[in-house]
């Protein structure tokens, strides 16, 4: 136990030490660059607002990003965006609709909606129907709920033909 604690003590010590370095060397550093902006002159440069993104846009509207002292220099202006459907960044106003789904992409997802919500319901009726004595208004219900089951998902994922 003695060993222990000998040992938890050198860690302690030994990460102060490292601590008192690096809060030495930062000072030093603070110091260095405080020193240098009281030298330099005033710059017309004001850092903008946090989230003010500054760039040019390509032909198609897209973005180009610029860092903030790029753009002061070449006098460009922040700019207005928004974000497409695919998380591209492109000139307020136009960014692409995104496209409708196709009738395959639906059916992929009717598929595992099905497989996911209605296949465990089919196959309680089948247990229900193994049973010795089937109680036939429960697999009704299950029947009812299986069927409703089947209308939410074609709501959900329509195919383009039939919109």
């Amino acid at each position: 136990m003695a060993k222990n604690k000998k040992k938890i003590e050198e860690i302690v010590e030994t990460n102060e030490n490292v601590v008192e370095e690096v809060v030495s060397d930062n000072v030093e550093i603070v110091e260095s660059v405080e020193n240098t902006e009281n030298e330099q002159e005033e710059s017309p440069f004001v850092p903008a607002p946090k989230g003010t993104l500054y760039g040019e846009f390509d032909e198609n509207h897209r973005l180009i990003l610029k860092n903030q002292v790029e753009a002061f220099e070449e006098g460009l202006p922040a700019v207005e965006i928004e974000t497409g459907y695919d998380g591209t960044l492109w000139e307020k106003g136009y960014a692409p609709e995104k496209p409708a789904p196709t009738h395959e992409e639906q059916k992929e997802k009717r598929a595992g909606a099905y497989a996911r919500e209605v296949d465990p319901i089919t196959a309680h009726i089948q247990r229900e129907r193994d049973e010795e004595n089937p109680d036939e208004e429960k697999i009704a219900a299950l029947i009812k709920q299986r069927a409703q089951k089947v209308e939410e998902i074609k709501a959900l994922y329509p195919y383009p033909d039939e919109e």
